[in-house]
């Protein structure tokens, strides 16, 4: 199913708002507490991997978890707030203005792409697809592709809506922004990186190589499994980028000063543009939240085998990396309570594990069997994520085989455990599924929800 979506928000309270933040011992203590109890007792839903929480320059708690076999993490669309960066420096050097079209830098997309500015590419408003919904793509992900190749893709997609209309992610986009940081500097996207953003921010370790990787790992029939490889050129500006919690801790202590942009290119940067549901803003390559009363800005990011998390107070006094290779696990299910627990000054309690009842061979038979999504059910969910993505959930299979095995006809097949309330789950990827009752032996509908959607499901026929 598709990635959790994201939305505008009101206006977030000035930094000034900010309660009294936790002293340094009893954070760490807490934040520590609250790793090692996520999950409880099933490994595959434990925090593995290596997580920092920072005042300012100074780092107040930072420990790695499990055995993630390397310090350095794919960091996936983390790389976005880096590109967006490089962008608005070209901006501040006067060598490209954010109402340009694309089409000016890259004039071989389809003239339908003319009204597509870089502003509102940069705030996923462009109207532009995903290309990480393309099922032919994604099958030969571990393979290298020429920028021609993939703009090739990208150009092939018709636009979802009117840009600037609407709110949609696009990692699409994202590709093309580091393709016009390469044509407008004259230099390769990650040596812009490197020379423009990493030196000034004091980050050594950050690059898209293997060296001291960790292992890349999925949740897999309860076990954790090497993931699937992913070469580089995919992701490429998008998401391809590999860094350590240290690296990216210098790179918000820099982004909440000068020393990558003014002020008033941050502030823009970080104005609310809005997205799709009222709890979350977006502004300029970074998700804009409120936690505690206190105005936030960061992004999270997914790759095969990893998950990361930055996010961060406007004024750097607060700042949380949580990286893992798990790719199962959202890292933001511990970075979001870690930064809530730095600025508030007070303890949260871990989540209990939900109690989950055993396989039950009978009700798995009146489930088993195909279901797809209706007409007009589907037609609402491709405007809202594209025919691509659409195209890999309108129909699922379920069987029974050692529990419940969900499979979308363009996705990987899943296992989903029964919650003691009667709903199936697969808590790292947050999906769920609320089952009509049967009727003459078979359930007939269930409705999934998984990142902000709410989408319908109807049997076709039996198993």
């Amino acid at each position: 199913p598709p990635p959790p979506a994201v939305a505008p928000a009101p206006a977030p309270a000035p930094a000034s708002a900010a309660p009294a933040p936790a002293p340094a011992e009893p954070l760490a203590a807490w934040v520590d507490g609250y790793a090692r109890a996520l999950g409880g007792d099933e490994a595959t839903l434990r925090f593995q991997g290596s997580l920092l929480v920072a005042r300012g320059e100074r780092v107040v708690f930072k420990k790695d978890y499990g055995e993630p076999g390397g310090d350095r993490y794919r960091i996936g669309s983390v790389t976005k707030p880096f590109t967006a960066v490089a962008i608005l420096k070209l901006v501040h050097q006067g060598k490209l203005s954010l109402d340009d079209s694309i089409r000016k830098h890259i004039p071989s997309l389809p003239e339908t792409h003319q009204a597509i500015t870089l502003a509102q590419i940069l705030s996923h408003r462009s109207g532009l697809a995903n290309y990480t919904g393309n099922t032919d793509l994604m099958a030969v992900r571990d393979q290298p592709k020429t920028q021609a190749e993939m703009l090739s893709i990208i150009a092939a997609e018709p636009l979802l809506f009117e840009p600037g209309t609407r709110w949609q992610y696009s990692n699409s986009g994202y590709f093309l922004l580091g393709m016009v940081v390469e044509r407008v500097s004259g230099e390769p996207w990650l040596a812009y990186l490197k020379k423009h953003v990493f030196e000034p921010s004091g980050m050594t370790d950050t690059d898209v190589s293997d060296r001291g990787l960790a292992r890349a790992l999925e949740a897999e029939d309860g076990a954790l499994v090497p993931a699937h490889p992913v070469d580089v050129s995919i992701p490429f500006s998008a998401g391809a980028l590999v860094s350590t919690v240290e690296d990216l801790h210098r790179f918000a202590v820099a982004l909440s000063s000068d020393r990558l942009l003014p002020a008033s290119l941050r502030e823009r940067m970080w104005q609310n543009l809005g997205g799709p549901n009222d709890s979350l803003g977006w502004g300029l390559g970074f998700a804009l939240h409120e936690r505690e009363g206190v105005a936030t800005v960061g992004h999270t990011g997914g790759i095969d085998g990893f998950r990361s998390y930055l996010e961060l107070t406007r004024d750097g006094e607060a700042i949380v990396v949580a990286l893992t290779d798990v790719g199962t696990f959202d890292a933001g299910s511990l970075g979001a309570p870690a930064l809530r627990m730095a600025i508030a000054g007070e303890r949260i309690e871990p989540p209990r594990p939900a109690v989950m009842l055993p396989f039950d061979a009978p009700f798995c038979a009146s489930l088993a069997g195909s279901y797809a999504i209706p007409s007009t059910t589907l037609t609402a969910l491709q405007a809202r994520v594209g025919e691509t993505m659409a195209k890999t959930v309108a129909t699922v299979a379920i069987r029974c085989e050692a529990g419940y095995r969900f499979k979308p006809v363009g996705q990987s097949e899943v296992v989903l455990q029964r919650r003691q309330d009667g709903a199936l789950v697969n808590e790292g990827i947050h999906l769920e599924i609320a089952v009509d009752p049967p009727q003459d032996g078979a359930i007939g509908r269930f409705v999934l929800r998984q990142g902000g959607l709410a989408v319908d499901y109807e049997r076709v026929h039996a198993p």
